[in-house]
């Protein structure tokens, strides 16, 4: 059966979602702006290449979309009903016969879906996009080491047991020039100098920095007996790092394998996917009577107050996730004693906004 939608419910529900859009929108540009900065700082140290930036900052997008939804809905329905309040436009709805028990109804017809949406995503859409940023992690941290290797610089290795220099680079055909190559292998220093030095994989796809025209001294500084050695071609195995575990995290695997794992951490994960679409509900709903303002005292006076008892809110729950995943609560308890709180301070908050009053004294 077709739902008629009142002006009323139109007009609130407009409000809302303009709001909760005009604020997702300049949060993402500050969050983005900011993982553009640490993005970039990566690419000057050669951690990720250059023609990643756009697919890492796509994912960092939907990524952060997903998260900021439950904040945006908050502070959208808190700046929209402040506004009707700062315009005495409230009074006049009141003035109408409509309650404040019945701004729930266009409040709902949009956090509904919202919600409703959300959930969609946290199942779905965010598995995916953490497997898409673990398989881009996993290929900047297989890539070779010297193709991180900067010129004119001392370069660490990730174990921090050698230090590679060259004076220049050759990208056209790979060639590095002048190269000093120093390790310390079982307590014991080698150090490399070459005229020149290349990366190349053997047929096990290992990977060798293989330098041509050099000098080999091998012992400990101090001592005496060093061993020189002159070679015209010589290969270093670069360390390799097996990453295809490590980069196999809860928040990648589909909610049906978290359920299956029954692991303390996976079943965090999968509880938390259904958190953040009730914590999105109920945070919209606590966000109407603390919309609550006088048209003198101004749109924005409880605005830090809700901003502080949204951050406990998530807090909260961010430490029941932790709990479950360390076992110090069962999976029943879960986050969902965070949620009975929140209920309860909803409650609160409408007796004291004489929502329960108003509503009684309707004809």
């Amino acid at each position: 059966m077709h739902m008629k939608l009142s002006i009323f419910d139109r007009y609130i529900g407009r409000e809302i979602i303009f709001s909760s859009l005009a604020v997702m929108f300049v949060v993402l540009v500050i969050v983005m702006s900011t993982e553009l900065v640490y993005f970039l700082r990566y690419m000057a140290e050669g951690r990720i290449p250059s023609g990643s930036l756009l697919g890492l900052m796509a994912n960092s997008a939907m990524e952060y979309s997903i998260t900021l939804i439950p904040l945006c809905l908050f502070l959208g329905v808190l700046l929209a009903f402040g506004r009707l309040y700062k315009d005495s436009e409230m009074t006049a709805i009141m003035s109408a016969g409509i309650g404040p028990m019945q701004w729930n109804r266009p409040l709902l017809l949009v956090v509904l879906p919202v919600c409703s949406v959300l959930l969609i995503l946290m199942f779905y859409v965010s598995p995916w996009v953490s497997q898409q940023r673990d398989e881009l992690k996993a290929q900047f941290s297989d890539r070779s080491e010297g193709s991180q290797f900067s010129a004119g610089q001392f370069n660490r290795s990730r174990d921090g047991n050698a230090v590679f220099f060259m004076e220049s680079n050759d990208e056209e055909d790979g060639l590095m020039k002048s190269v000093f190559y120093s390790a310390d292998n079982d307590g014991e220093s080698t150090v490399d100098i070459a005229r020149s030095a290349t990366s190349r994989h053997d047929e096990n796809e290992r990977l060798f920095t293989v330098m041509y025209h050099g000098h080999q001294y091998i012992g400990n500084s101090g001592e005496a007996n060093y061993r020189v050695i002159e070679y015209e071609e010589y290969g270093v195995l670069m360390p390799s790092h097996d990453n295809e575990q490590s980069y196999i995290s809860n928040k990648s695997k589909k909610s049906s394998a978290l359920w299956d794992e029954a692991a303390p951490a996976a079943l965090a994960e999968f509880q938390w996917r259904i958190t953040v679409p009730i914590a999105a509900l109920i945070s919209a709903l606590i966000a109407l009577p603390l919309s609550h303002t006088s048209p003198r005292s101004g749109r924005f006076a409880k605005i830090s107050v809700a901003i502080l008892i949204y951050l406990v809110y998530s807090n909260l729950l961010g430490v029941g996730k932790t709990w479950l995943a360390q076992s110090v609560v069962p999976f029943w308890i879960g986050t969902w004693w965070v949620h009975v709180l929140a209920m309860i301070l909803l409650l609160i908050l409408w007796f004291r906004s004489g929502f329960f009053s108003q509503w009684q004294r309707k004809p």
